[in-house]
């Protein structure tokens, strides 16, 4: 279904953005550095060190200012010069390479060009810059080779594409991203279409061979700003709320969807709000995902107000809204609250105005530095809750709720370049679920927040060793108890499901229905020759345990893989 109103909301606003954008002087704008959670744990023991760049710096909402890395990196320098290891200073180095743009005077860079114009730069392959106009271009590749003991097939991974950033007279931002894939997948992965009808952080996809899949991803934005203190991103992309290794609140697991976000930084305040247009339910034939036919469209409306309070400390609360207009539900429905677009608004108030069609959510996050190389954080997601059914103890189905506790200690014990970071997540049945998927808590046919969904409790520990400033390793353990559906009745797990169909009233507790206990075991080295590219050995252990169905075993991944320009493509589920 088409909503006509909101359409000709959205054309008005972008037609704003561009005026205000040819009549007002603008700022330098910046372009984000691409997710990774290896790349951003760097960033991470940076913003430990430095007690976040005395108030300024905000890394809650990711990804990051590639401007903001390199202030961080250079504030690093300067406020712990002392203390710095010889990798703290490789990370420095590597991040303005990577950012040459916004890393002023540095030369360090640069090297002999190959025919005159590649490799000018030694994270580009090719790039250019006058004070008008700023490109780097760069080949993205992935290929890998294993063998998992859940599938006959040989595992691999072949990515081929291109990346490219820039700026325009120092007022626009763009980058885009564009790669050609196939894959094979252990077997426990292939069960993913099967429950939620789509394949693990991607969109449209097709069956490759027996057991592959092959797809194409696209991402893609620009950035402007209006003022000194405020800017916006207009793009096809994914985000990441939060400060742990998961997110309860907005992750970057799943497809990508098209968005506007603008981001109001003062003081010590961070403001940001979230237009994002995502997709329903996904059908899928025998051959993957069928064309010719209309997805429904569906919204997410999101606000975040962050503030750092002094250098060690920072707390947000957001709110978020998902709207969508079942015809089952509402058949005579046309149109999406227009006031959801007023970016300072409680949309609550305006959800129950409306006579609560829509799925709210709200809740907070946190982080903190107590004491020296150590940081917590936590987030509290509340779906829906009524506090007399908490107190009851009832297990009343309502009480829909999340929780994150975790927490980091780079260099343990005074070992430089050994980090630990240990993680709890909970999420009770029914949690991120509505009335149809038309306000579920997902895009594209999977969530939008954790990718276990709901009905869960979580325990993740992760080790990371960098002894060379070419060479890291990471050693991950996830343990986790899930409940999933069984003999046809909603538990709780699924957040496509409809919470109208539920086991019961009162006596939800997590891990109800089929209960699945996974232990998972990740140890992975990765040797990089030189910038942004990576040979990678990995070890996966996965071992399932608890009312298990045909086809739920144990397993393992032996593999190899090189990689250029891109992160791993993981499946820690």
């Amino acid at each position: 279904m088409l909503y006509c109103s909101m359409i000709r909301s959205w054309f008005l606003f972008i037609f704003i953005l561009i005026h205000l954008l040819l009549n007002t002087y603008t700022f330098g704008q910046s372009t984000f550095q691409p997710l990774d959670q290896d790349i951003y744990h760097w960033i991470s023991r940076a913003e430990i060190k430095t007690q976040a760049l005395n108030g300024k710096f905000h890394s809650a909402v990711q990804a990051l200012s590639r401007k903001d890395i390199v202030a961080l990196m250079d504030s690093n320098q300067k406020w712990n010069h002392q203390n710095l290891s010889s990798i703290d200073r490789y990370h420095i180095r590597y991040f303005r390479e990577v950012n040459s743009e916004w890393a002023q005077n540095d030369s360090s860079s640069l090297r002999t060009p190959l025919w005159k114009s590649l490799f000018r730069r030694k994270a580009d392959i090719l790039s250019y810059q006058d004070k008008n106009f700023d490109v780097h271009a760069n080949v993205v590749g992935n290929g890998s080779l294993g063998k998992a003991s859940d599938n006959t097939s040989q595992q691999y991974t072949n990515t081929r594409g291109i990346e490219i950033r820039g700026m325009i007279a120092n007022r626009i931002g763009f980058y885009t991203f564009m790669t050609e894939n196939q894959i094979t997948t252990p077997g426990y992965v292939n069960q993913w279409p099967q429950l939620y009808r789509s394949i693990p952080h991607e969109g449209f996809w097709k069956k490759f061979n027996t057991n592959g899949y092959d797809f194409f991803t696209a991402r893609g934005y620009f950035t402007f700003n209006v003022t000194k203190f405020i800017d916006f991103q207009v793009g096809h992309d994914r985000i990441h709320v939060g400060n742990g290794y998961r997110s309860l609140i907005l992750s970057d697991f799943g497809n990508n969807y098209s968005f506007v976000k603008i981001n109001t930084k003062i003081w010590k305040i961070q403001y940001t709000n979230l237009f994002a247009n995502l997709k329903g339910d996904i059908g899928i034939g025998p051959t993957g995902t069928p064309g010719s036919r209309l997805i429904p469209d569906k919204y997410l409306f999101f606000h975040r107000l962050g503030i750092n309070l002094g250098r060690k400390i920072n707390v947000g609360i957001f709110e978020s809204i998902v709207a969508g207009r079942d015809p089952g539900i509402y058949p005579n429905a046309t149109k999406i609250e227009l006031s959801y677009l007023n970016p300072i608004i409680f949309y609550r108030s305006i959800e129950q105005n409306a006579g609560s069609p829509d799925n709210s959510c709200l809740g907070l996050d946190f982080k903190a530095i107590p004491i020296k190389n150590v940081q917590i954080y936590g987030q509290m997601f509340l779906d829906e809750f009524l506090l007399k059914e908490i107190k009851g103890q009832k297990g009343w189905w309502g009480n829909k709720y999340a929780f994150q506790a975790g927490g980091k200690y780079i260099d343990i014990f005074g070992l430089k370049n050994v980090d630990i970071q240990l993680e709890y997540n909970f999420v009770r049945p029914y949690t991120y679920t509505h009335q149809s998927s038309y306000t579920s808590y997902a895009h594209y046919s999977q969530p939008l927040a954790h990718p276990l969904g709901a009905n869960f409790s979580e325990f993740l520990g992760i080790l990371r060793v960098q002894p060379f400033s070419f060479l890291t390793a990471s050693f991950k353990t996830i343990y986790f108890k899930k409940g999933l559906d069984k003999n046809g009745i909603n538990y709780g797990g699924n957040v496509l499901l409809s919470y109208n169909q539920r086991f019961e009233t009162y006596g939800n507790e997590v891990g109800q229905g089929r209960t699945v206990n996974v232990l998972f075991f990740d140890a992975t080295v990765s040797y990089q020759p030189w910038t942004n590219f990576f040979i990678d050995f990995k070890q996966v252990i996965r071992k399932v345990s608890g009312q298990l169905v045909a086809g739920e075993t144990s397993s393992t991944l032996t593999s190899m893989g090189v990689r250029w320009n891109i992160p791993q493509r993981l499946h820690e589920f």
